[in-house]
């Protein structure tokens, strides 16, 4: 099989395209060594989120390079937590795809109490008015019935259901993990009015029982 890729730094965060399942083509990246134009990292004092050397037990490293954003780089997650980082995507860094087809990729640890605490993906079509899990988001046309972003690997599903009744990533993976998931055919939805921008949210979530956990941790989206 031929592959055509363009790569802009590390290839991760990406829009994806097939051409008779022939040509893929990666399209951007976040790789956290260099400052991304299009992240936005919550500032109220409670946020765990950090972007830079990971130095605990378990989250150690960072996957490629010394960067990697994390819920702390040093300490476990506190109790009674929420921490967010948002990306905007569209045109501006999906040239040509956005809104027809995107694709992401992450790659991440997590180490939280299972089903307790942990992390997920929401989707906003509406510059941050309303969110939905993406695992919910049935804005996809590429099969019929409409499915939940289409494809995906290594993701959540509706059995995962953290404290708080979200979907989400929980207890602790085995090393890093890459997880991907993508939408087909926005464009053809009539019901879908799309703004230049879509944003997605990771968030992370802890209740009142502290287990000495490391959180989540991710490098290159």
């Amino acid at each position: 099989m031929k592959k055509i890729v363009i790569l802009l730094g590390i290839v991760a965060f990406f829009s994806f395209f097939r051409l008779n399942a022939q040509t893929i083509y990666y399209w951007d990246t976040l790789d956290f060594e260099t400052p991304y134009p299009y992240l936005s990292i919550d500032t109220a004092s409670e946020n765990l989120w950090q972007i830079g050397e990971p130095q605990k037990t378990i989250f150690n490293s960072a996957f490629a390079g010394t960067h990697a954003i994390v819920t702390d780089t040093l300490l476990n997650y506190p109790i009674n937590n929420t921490s967010e980082f948002i990306i905007a995507f569209g045109d501006f860094n999906f040239s040509g795809f956005y809104p027809m087809v995107v694709f992401f990729e992450i790659i991440h640890k997590y180490d939280t109490d299972t089903l307790k605490d942990g992390g997920f993906i929401s989707i906003s079509f509406d510059m941050g008015q309303t969110w939905t899990n993406i695992i919910e988001d049935y804005s996809s046309i590429a099969v019929t019935p409409a499915d939940t972003v289409y494809g995906s690997e290594n993701l959540y599903n509706s059995g995962d259901t953290l404290f708080n009744g979200e979907f989400g990533f929980s207890g602790r993976n085995n090393g890093w993990d890459t997880c991907w998931f993508t939408w087909h055919g926005w464009l053809l939805r009539d019901n879908m009015n799309f703004s230049d921008t879509a944003l997605l949210k990771f968030s992370f979530i802890s209740d009142g029982i502290d287990t000495g956990k490391e959180g989540w941790m991710i490098d290159n989206i």
